[in-house]
């Protein structure tokens, strides 16, 4: 597995955490399809005059530039020899770029994700028993598979794996490998994310509900002295209270005071 990007999450206990997400979510082959239909869906119409509208735009200022190309040579800044290779490239683009236009005219056949099942269900039973594996049988797993991850201290995100329609090419080892035909990037928003951990709650803190809480109170709920609590509010370790009562004191909400439990377990668990 590609090292994490987010330089404050430690690598081991994160790969365990993905171990169970892996398990739960990828080795669901109804769940990936359903990936797929929304992709798909996605693509249609809105994706074809986005590009359709981007080759416009470059295809207006490629003729632009050659008409000032023109003009430089008519009030003799160039002479042809000097500009002929200039032209020969930006006509060779607009004919490119025409052609592609064109061939956007053309509807293109429909995505069915159904003609992926087989190689979703390959993927799905080869995930399943991805939680089983060593370390290094992950790693090397992962590494051909190339799937991506997007994690926070909320846990991930979102992620995305390529999948392929011609399983006839494909074994357990490469099910999601690249396929130059009958390939598509799945893309998945997590939500609400699956947590790195178990997500602290006010019962669990041992706190009523209530608007605000003070340091002291905060303190107690996830065992660290006020002193240490405060001086990693002030050197960003943890969120600073967004409200002050009218002495100046911090006053924390619930939102704050679960997220500051969390980054505290977070570190108990050396994920931070």
């Amino acid at each position: 597995m590609p090292p994490c990007p987010s330089s404050y999450l430690r690598r081991e206990p994160v790969e365990e955490m993905l171990a169970s997400f892996i398990a739960e979510n990828l080795s669901n082959p109804d769940f990936v399809l359903a990936g797929l239909v929304a992709l798909f869906e996605s693509r249609d119409g809105c994706h074809v005059e986005h590009e359709r509208a981007d080759l416009d735009r470059r295809l207006v200022a490629l003729k632009q530039k050659k008409a000032k190309l023109a003009t430089l040579v008519v009030d003799g800044v160039f002479t042809l020899e000097d500009v002929a290779g200039k032209a020969k490239a930006m006509q060779e683009e607009i004919g490119q770029l025409e052609a592609r236009r064109e061939a956007l005219a053309v509807p293109p056949e429909p995505e069915r994700p159904e003609d992926y099942r087989e190689a979703v269900e390959a993927m799905a039973a080869a995930f399943t028993e991805f939680p089983f594996w060593s370390k290094e049988e992950r790693r090397e797993f992962l590494k051909i598979q190339r799937p991506e991850f997007w994690i926070t201290t909320e846990g991930v995100t979102r992620y995305s794996i390529p999948v392929c329609k011609n399983s006839s090419q494909m074994d357990t080892a490469s099910v999601l490998a690249d396929n130059p035909h009958g390939s598509a990037r799945v893309g998945f928003e997590v939500s609400p994310p699956f947590p790195l951990v178990p997500l602290p709650t006010l019962e669990e803190l041992g706190l009523p509900q209530k608007r605000y809480y003070s340091i002291t109170e905060l303190a107690a709920a996830i065992r660290e002295h006020p002193a240490t609590l405060r001086r990693k509010t002030l050197i960003g370790q943890y969120p600073d209270a967004g409200c002050r009562d009218e002495r100046g004191r911090r006053q924390f909400t619930t939102e704050e005071v679960l997220e500051i439990a969390l980054l505290r377990r977070l570190s108990a668990c050396g994920i931070l």
